[in-house]
């Protein structure tokens, strides 16, 4: 019983570790653009979310979480199980979804200098999307 709370123990403190320096140090570049947007507009309203990340800075950070994840994954000690090879699938993907949305978020970012509301939203679900495996890898990871 005592090891099986020490395990317990153990992945929270990994899962918190996680949680602290990947997902949240890796906003740092959003909380730069969030006290430039706010010194643009003399404050801040919640309308004003979207163009913190305008540039496809989240695409980048969600890049960023998906190799981590696929890294975890493929050192893990154990043989493989159906949750590893899930959680490496997704993170896969998600990097490749993640990378080729850059590219053409990129070339908008060149055109026009920002992206639309549209394809900005669709940068905040893949980061999501890359927060939950990169989560499920941290879990899965033995």
């Amino acid at each position: 019983m005592a090891g099986h709370k020490k395990t317990i123990a153990e992945r929270g403190k990994r899962v918190l570790f996680w949680l602290g320096f990947s997902v949240l140090f890796s906003l740092g570049p959003l909380f730069v653009n969030f006290l430039l947007v706010r010194e643009k507009h003399h404050g801040f309203n919640r309308s004003y979310i979207p163009e913190l990340y305008e540039q496809g800075e989240l695409l980048v950070i969600a890049g960023a979480l998906c190799a981590d994840g696929m890294g975890r994954l493929l050192n893990h000690k154990s043989g493989p199980t159906f949750l590893n090879i899930f959680c490496l699938i997704c993170v896969v993907v998600l990097l490749f979804i993640s990378s080729t949305e850059y590219g053409f978020v990129a070339s908008q970012v060149r055109a026009v200098g920002h992206i639309d509301s549209f394809v900005s939203g669709d940068c905040l679900i893949l980061y999501l999307c890359a927060v939950a495996a990169g989560f499920g890898a941290v879990c899965a990871e033995d």
